[in-house]
């Protein structure tokens, strides 16, 4: 079973993904991506969707013309748990392929 990370544990794990910073709230991680295009936007969502269905593990996704936030947070928990930053450590990986 998966559990929640101290709070300790996240600010440890963020510093290892500086773009990725902690909700307001403390109960997510985000990062906010800009993009070219809208095509480039629409790549990243499918990129991520990709990642999420490898990982059984789904982000909350918001979109614009030039921009995406992705926000990761183990619902069951309502908390962050090691599936968020293993997640998050992936999104990293395919960025530097399509921001490239």
């Amino acid at each position: 079973m998966i559990s929640p990370l101290s709070a300790q544990q996240i600010h440890q794990a963020l510093e290892t993904l500086p773009e990725w910073k902690l909700s307001s709230d403390k109960m997510s991680i985000q990062r906010h991506c800009r993009c070219r295009d809208y095509e480039t936007v629409i790549s990243l969502v499918n990129a991520v969707a990709n990642i999420a269905r490898s990982q059984d593990h789904h982000p909350v996704m918001t979109l614009g013309y030039n921009h995406c936030t992705i926000s990761y947070q183990t619902h069951s928990l309502n908390a962050i748990s090691p599936l968020d930053i293993a997640a998050a450590q992936s999104v990293e990986q395919v960025l530097c392929t399509i921001e490239s």
